[in-house]
């Protein structure tokens, strides 16, 4: 995996990007795991993580990265610790000059960034050929070319994968809260940073699905759904997963959900602010399915079903009993 000591010291300070973050986070599951014999690339990343541990006082909290327990007392306390280190040690450079020999494990291929705006949907195709459809106020980030022994990706949003199969490439997705990794399928993930939860529906093959920590994941097959809520573990429901995915064909789903969840998809989907005033409301639940309607149209529908009020004033929706 090609990780620069520039992104080490990034990640340290905690400076890093989501997706250097995602890389080194993924890099450090794969030594905890102890699945894969380590590569001749691994083992120069190990024994930097070796060298700075040292000169940070803490080599007796690592033990043999290529065996199987990688880390003895928390991969947390000994980032803050080796985070202390870059700042006070006299620097990176012999890093470079003693384990990254090869020029070629410094190289990373340029960054790209995909983003949508309120009501806006978008088709990406990924350097393996991999499609993606990104939902409304959505954010991709990605390499321009999978040069790593993975295909990691980042997403703060919702979108569609159609992954390309890759055995010797594992895909994966890091968002804020969930770890996604597949070898070939279809999936939905929903996962703003603004909602309390990240949402996986698998539509085809098999999936990985669950916090970073790899702990706390669980496998999901086709007509499965796993729902990660903050300091929750996972839980999965079999569903329908053309209906959780029917933003793809411009339909607006909503299944039995409470209106202040409600407010957030009609937000995104139409670009317009919505104010709820009575807390009531709130935990209303609402049903009901929209194919290219327009706002005022969704509204009106949602007064008929359920009694609530509603103004709409310079994009600001104003909900009422």
């Amino acid at each position: 995996m090609n990780i620069s000591p520039e992104e080490f010291k990034r990640y340290a300070k905690g400076e890093a990007s989501p997706l250097e973050k995602g890389k080194i986070e993924s890099w450090l599951n794969q030594q905890e795991d102890g699945g894969t014999e380590a590569t001749g690339e691994d083992e120069q990343l190990a024994a930097v993580w070796r060298k700075l541990s040292a000169t940070a006082g803490i080599e007796d909290e690592i033990t043999n990265i290529r065996g199987g327990r990688s880390l003895r007392k928390g991969r947390l306390i000994m980032l803050s610790k080796i985070a202390a280190c870059f700042v006070f040690a006299m620097g990176i450079g012999w890093l470079v000059k003693d384990y990254f020999i090869k020029p070629t494990v410094l190289e990373a291929a340029p960054m790209k960034t995909v983003r949508t705006e309120a009501g806006q949907r978008m088709n990406i195709t990924l350097p393996d050929g991999s499609k993606v459809l990104l939902n409304a106020e959505s954010e991709l980030e990605f390499p321009e070319a999978f040069t790593a022994d993975n295909r990691l990706v980042t997403l703060n949003g919702e979108a569609f994968f159609d992954v390309a199969h890759d055995k010797s490439k594992p895909f994966i997705v890091h968002t804020d809260s969930s770890y996604t990794k597949v070898l070939g399928t279809q999936f939905n993930l929903s996962a703003y940073g603004s909602d309390a939860k990240a949402v996986l529906t698998v539509e085809r093959g098999k999936v990985m699905f669950g916090r970073h920590d790899s702990k706390e994941q669980v496998v999901l097959t086709v007509g499965m759904q796993g729902t990660l809520a903050y300091n929750k573990g996972v839980t999965s429901q079999t569903v329908q997963p053309e209906q959780e995915s029917a933003w793809k064909e411009r339909v607006l789903q909503l299944s039995n959900e409470p209106l202040s969840e409600v407010a957030k998809k009609i937000e995104r989907w139409y670009g317009v602010s919505i104010k709820i005033k009575s807390e009531n409301l709130k935990s209303l639940t609402v049903t009901g399915s929209y194919r290219e309607k327009s706002l005022e149209q969704v509204l009106s529908s949602l007064e008929f079903t359920t009694g609530l009020k509603y103004e709409i004033k310079d994009k600001v929706v104003t909900i009422t009993e």
